[in-house]
């Protein structure tokens, strides 16, 4: 798999991977954390719909005794049921607190950057160390890492938010006062297209209140090819 071009996978490949970049798993499939160094609770239920059909993984919390009957209704080529009606069915297992959804993305092949972002490695993390101190005390664990450098101090970066064995999920953030201006858009170039070299699927994703991030989205080309849906 590694090494394969986005292009010559489905859609529905292309969430199960992602599936696996958000989570952290048990040898059953479990969901049993946020791929992430904060490590936070896995939700009860991850949903990612695509044309091709649907990708669900189920928390820890998720009774064994009905897995078997939701799994019926999930996988590649089957017809995903109406969202009304999962919820529903969810809130039969028990009262849902939250659902979170958006689009998922994946950055086309090749991706071109057009530059002015740079590498940010153990040797230069110092310029991450006034606007995003967080980022460089993890820095190895968030490669590869990129930002756009002004006046001796990086204002806007792309890093691996969530990363697994064929991608990882871009982080973006920009300081105020910087924004508007498509410094995210450099650095998310140069991130992506580091991960395309090393033969890695870049993912990015966002939730469908998130107008500014969809519009970077847009600005990116980047293809639309599922939406995610974490139940807690």
């Amino acid at each position: 798999m590694r090494g394969r071009s986005a292009d010559r996978i489905g859609d529905y490949e292309r969430m199960t991977i992602q599936a696996e970049i958000l989570f952290k798993t048990d040898g059953r499939g479990t969901m049993t954390a946020v791929n992430e160094p904060s490590g936070s609770a896995a939700p009860l239920i991850f949903l990612g719909r695509t044309a091709e059909g649907d990708v669900v993984r189920f928390g820890e919390d998720f009774p064994d005794g009905q897995r078997e009957a939701f799994d019926r209704d999930f996988g590649k080529g089957r017809p995903g049921l109406g969202l009304g009606e999962l919820i529903r069915r969810w809130n039969g297992i028990r009262e849902l607190t939250s659902i979170w959804m958006g689009p998922a993305y994946l950055f086309r092949n090749p991706v071109q950057a057009a530059g002015g972002a740079i590498r940010i490695t153990s040797e230069n993390r110092s310029l991450l160390d006034s606007g995003f101190p967080g980022l460089a005390e993890g820095l190895e664990e968030r490669q590869p890492v990129f930002a756009v450098v002004e006046d001796g101090l990086a204002v806007s970066v792309c890093f691996s938010a969530r990363k697994g064995l064929l991608g990882a999920e871009a982080g973006l953030e920009t300081l105020p006062g910087h924004r508007g201006r498509g410094l995210a858009i450099r650095c998310a170039e140069a991130w992506a297209q580091a991960l395309q070299a090393d033969g890695m699927l870049p993912f990015y994703s966002t939730s469908w209140d998130n107008f500014a991030s969809q519009s970077v989205a847009r600005k990116l080309g980047l293809h639309a090819y599922g939406v995610d849906i974490h139940v807690r």
